[in-house]
């Protein structure tokens, strides 16, 4: 068993792009990796951190809110001159800015500073036209409007050079429509999700204030970046705020329990793992992949009359959802004594010296020496923090059993088991 403490690490500066990293795929133009997010623990000093950020995005909702509005109208104006491209203003206009709860709720659970703060959505019938893309991106510049460029090589604190925030989830795009976008481009594919859900993302900027010779990508790189999310049309739209509701929400919550992020050599954990892998892999199946194949279909073939997909859990799929998440609790209260009792007993002496040795504080002291008290008050640390974070998972589970529930009950058949309050 090996239990890092941690502490947060933190920049207030939210619009900052080098303090945040793109959440939606691991693979941003080939195979480059992001750089890592800050992070934050909501233990401890959790207060102090959660409203330094709250005040730092109230502070910044009037600007926001500001070039959300002008965003829009100016999406509104490129799609009416772009063949194949729709955009909704009452559709996109419920959602520009994110209110201050829906924010900080994302804040905490993704452990890092969000970057839509401005959002929207655009229709493009036939993704796999790059050329539509390729126009889009044309008018964008007219306007002012460039892709943001994030760090791609860094060293240290030095930024050798940057990358275009752009990202095509899709499956089997051929190269010739790959040739239609700017060759900075056409290297940013990725794969459509697990759940089939497929997209074309990127985050752009207003330039329109920096005179044209100074468009140079750090500059560009330090203006508020707004995402620009690209799908097959309403329909798909619509299914990815069903499927958000009724399963990426509750996958999402329980593959961030405590637990799971630890390293441990524990059976329940192993145990909880499977539980939780097997309840995704059930719903994916069952709901997210009907639900987008279906909506992609109506969108991309509106006028022919393709059957549907049934999206449902049959009463044997219920039966062993509910029985996996009623299992979930038991199973994390028993990890959770089990490690609380490992980490209580003196065997775990040598365990809590090697924890010592990997801080900052040790490695910077002159005297190596681990005293018997040393080894007692990060036991201490250590269990306080367990036991906080044993609070918080079992909170989570029962949140995410009712959420289960409501699942269950929209697509299972009706009198479905429902997980054990």
């Amino acid at each position: 068993m090996n239990i890092l403490s941690f502490n947060p690490i933190l920049s207030l500066n939210s619009n900052h792009v080098f303090s945040s990293n793109r959440n939606t795929t691991n693979h941003v133009c080939g195979n480059l990796s992001p750089l890592k997010a800050d992070t934050v623990s909501f233990s401890g000093s959790s207060k102090a951190i959660h409203d330094a950020i709250e005040n730092d995005y109230n502070s910044q909702l009037p600007m926001l809110k500001e070039k959300g509005l002008k965003l829009m109208n100016m999406m509104s104006e490129v799609a009416n001159e772009i063949d194949g491209c729709v955009y909704d203003t009452e559709y996109c206009g419920k959602s520009l800015n994110k209110d201050i709860d829906r924010y900080m709720k994302k804040f905490k659970d993704s452990g890092s500073v969000p970057m839509d703060k401005i959002r929207t959505t655009l229709f493009i019938q036939n993704l796999y036209d790059l050329s539509v893309t390729a126009n889009l991106l044309k008018a964008l510049e007219k306007r002012n409007y460039y892709v943001l460029p994030v760090p791609d090589k860094v060293s240290g604190k030095k930024i050798l050079s940057f990358k275009p925030d752009f990202d095509i989830r899709l499956d089997d795009v051929p190269a010739t429509e790959l040739k239609k976008l700017p060759v900075n481009l056409r290297d940013c594919l990725s794969h459509r999700q697990k759940s089939g859900y497929g997209d074309i993302q990127m985050r752009i900027v207003d330039a329109s204030h920096i005179p044209p010779k100074e468009r140079t990508d750090r500059r560009l790189a330090e203006l508020v970046p707004q995402e620009v999310i690209i799908v097959f049309g309403k329909n798909t739209a619509m299914a990815k705020t069903d499927e958000s509701h009724y399963v990426y929400n509750i996958t999402r919550a329980l593959n961030k329990l405590n637990l799971i992020e630890q390293p441990h050599e524990s059976k329940f954990a192993y145990r909880i793992k499977n539980n939780i892998k097997a309840i995704s892999n059930i719903l994916t199946a069952s709901i997210s992949q009907p639900l987008y194949r279906n909506a992609e279909n109506r969108d991309v073939f509106p006028e022919d009359n393709i059957a549907l997909e049934k999206v449902s859990l049959s009463a044997d799929k219920c039966k062993i959802l509910s029985s996996f998440m009623a299992e979930l609790k038991s199973l994390a209260s028993k990890y959770y004594s089990e490690t609380i009792k490992k980490v209580s007993s003196s065997d775990f002496d040598m365990d809590l010296e090697k924890i010592i040795k990997t801080t900052y504080e040790y490695k910077v002291r002159p005297n190596k020496r681990i005293s018997d008290e040393e080894i007692e008050m990060k036991r201490v640390e250590l269990l306080k923090q367990l036991r906080e974070h044993r609070k918080e998972d079992m909170e989570t589970l029962s949140v995410q059993s009712k959420a289960l529930s409501e699942t269950l009950e929209k697509y299972g058949p009706k009198g479905a088991s429902t997980p054990k309050k």
